[in-house]
């Protein structure tokens, strides 16, 4: 408990300063029309690592291809490099993740029994696998001898 004596009333007041921070002050002092106590200070420069990492990533996408061979590598080094940068993320397509659960489950298979559950349906050789991948939603992964839609293996939220 803090006692305060107020000068132009002359009465003595107790303030609870246990809930009181420096946003209620703040307040308080915008609602008097004070003029700040101090002088804000501008925080740019600690978009400095923010700049700096995207302007690495940056140039590792535009300039580096011109340093790998030609061919499949230099498409992935710009793609791995545009997508890799830790501030934004990668940004993966429905197949992608298709195909990467479609490997983790021919790698994984054998070893783990339960990750996916088996059902049959009308194509003879081709069965479905519901593989879930540490998220919210299922991906539907359709493989076997049959064809593939567009030649490629595909997946869509369950």
């Amino acid at each position: 408990m803090v006692r305060a004596l107020l000068e132009d009333e002359k009465t003595e007041i107790e303030v609870d300063d246990s809930f009181y921070d420096d946003w209620d002050s703040e307040i308080n002092r915008f609602r008097r029309q004070e003029p700040p106590e101090s002088e804000t200070e501008t925080k740019e420069y600690f978009l400095v690592p923010l700049y700096a990492i995207t302007g690495f990533f940056a140039v590792m996408m535009f300039i580096g291809p011109f340093f790998v061979r030609r061919g499949p590598l230099r498409g992935w080094f710009t793609i791995y490099f545009g997508q890799m940068n830790p501030l934004m993320g990668p940004r993966l397509d429905n197949t992608t993740v298709a195909w990467i659960a479609y490997k983790l489950v021919r790698i994984i298979n054998p070893l783990v029994k339960n990750m996916y559950r088996k059902r049959r349906h009308s194509a003879a050789d081709s069965e479905r696998r519901y593989v879930k991948l540490n998220m919210s939603i299922y991906l539907r992964i359709s493989h076997g001898e049959g064809k593939w839609r567009n030649g490629f293996l595909w997946g869509d939220r369950h």
